[in-house]
């Protein structure tokens, strides 16, 4: 997992506790979490998704978000989920949203909240008020909270349950396909959200 210049793994020495550790990538600026490595190609087939109109903005091999100019001008965001029958409408106005498990879709962008829709329904299952925010690929959201906390909340509707004090103040987030991982007070951090 890599935010900003931090990069983030986990080892499994033999014998031993898994161990999370970081790196700084010398000459790389701070910023936002990179975004997860998921297949970009969209499969041939797709229906009414695949040949909507629109240019396509995030892709994964079932999930397509894609925008079209309205005829005032509008930019209209979509996201739709092939084989299905419905497209979702989604906020135009933030960066391109994150697809996770090639099924959750995070859309984040500032003054709004983190929210995670569930692609195989089409529904929000997860919306918080947060500037920084993750995804996990079981659709598992976490965020720093306006109290400074480091939060998780799975997609079924569970509690958010914490995962960093605020003191030391956590910072970098970021995740892999299951670990959510943070700095607090200069060290390596890393939980998997726990299940309800």
């Amino acid at each position: 997992a890599v935010a900003g210049a931090t990069v983030y793994w986990t080892e499994h020495p033999d014998d031993a506790a898994p161990a999370v550790r970081s790196a700084i990538l010398p000459g790389v600026p701070g910023g936002p979490e990179a975004r997860m490595l998921e297949p970009r190609y969209p499969r041939e087939t797709g229906g009414a998704c695949r040949a909507a109109r629109g240019r396509t903005i995030a892709a994964s091999p079932r999930v397509r978000v894609y925008e079209r100019t309205t005829p005032s001008g509008a930019i209209r965001r979509l996201a739709c989920r092939r084989g299905g029958d419905r497209a979702v409408r989604i906020d135009a106005g933030v960066p391109a949203p994150r697809i996770a498990g090639d099924r959750w879709l995070l859309s984040l962008g500032a003054g709004r909240p983190a929210t995670v829709v569930d692609m195989h329904a089409g529904d929000v299952v997860t919306s918080v008020d947060a500037s920084v925010a993750t995804l996990l690929g079981d659709g598992a959201l976490a965020w720093f909270g306006s109290d400074g906390r480091g939060l998780a909340q799975r997609p079924a509707g569970d509690a958010p349950v914490e995962l960093a004090a605020a003191d030391p103040a956590p910072s970098a987030l970021a995740s892999s396909r299951h670990t959510v991982y943070w700095t607090s007070g200069g060290a390596p951090r890393g939980a998997r959200p726990p299940r309800g």
